[in-house]
């Protein structure tokens, strides 16, 4: 039987040992919390962006939740560091959220493997293909971690 190591492992284990950063191995857990008023914070319409938040230098993704009170219909919207939809999704790729009040988990395998950050990044809600509702509320929680 052969053991494997992950990428994170294989630098525990080399020979002389070295160290994975300590946001991708034993970092602590942080969430930033995004919420939207669909009725009160603006209208978002096609090829908006909403700017959820920054995460700061080292973070690295986890995961995502994204929460609807109403159904955003047939807008797709994107989840990631880009406020051009065309461009944006590193965290979540653009797809309808109908489902409502059930939170949506999402993050993408790209993101999820990729080094912590080097600088802050702001991350951005982007729509295509219609506009979201006049009322409901938006909400998303981007998990990352960080080093302790």
């Amino acid at each position: 039987m052969a053991i494997r190591f992950s990428k994170e492992r294989a630098l525990q284990v080399a020979v002389p040992p070295q160290l994975a950063s300590g946001a991708l191995v034993q970092g602590d857990i942080r969430v930033l919390r995004c919420t939207y008023d669909l009725a009160t914070d603006g209208a978002v319409t096609d090829a908006d962006a909403i700017e959820l938040g920054e995460l700061p230098a080292g973070a690295a993704f986890v995961a995502g939740l994204l929460t609807v009170s109403a159904t955003l219909g047939s807008s797709t919207p994107a989840i990631g560091t880009n406020a051009a939809h065309a461009s944006n999704g590193q965290y979540r790729a653009a797809a309808v959220q109908t489902a409502t009040n059930a939170p949506n988990l999402f993050g993408l395998a790209a993101a999820k493997a990729s080094p912590p950050l080097t600088a802050a990044a702001k991350v951005y809600l982007t729509t295509a293909a219609a506009s979201l509702p006049s009322a409901g509320t938006v909400v998303v929680d981007i998990i990352y971690s960080v080093a302790n």
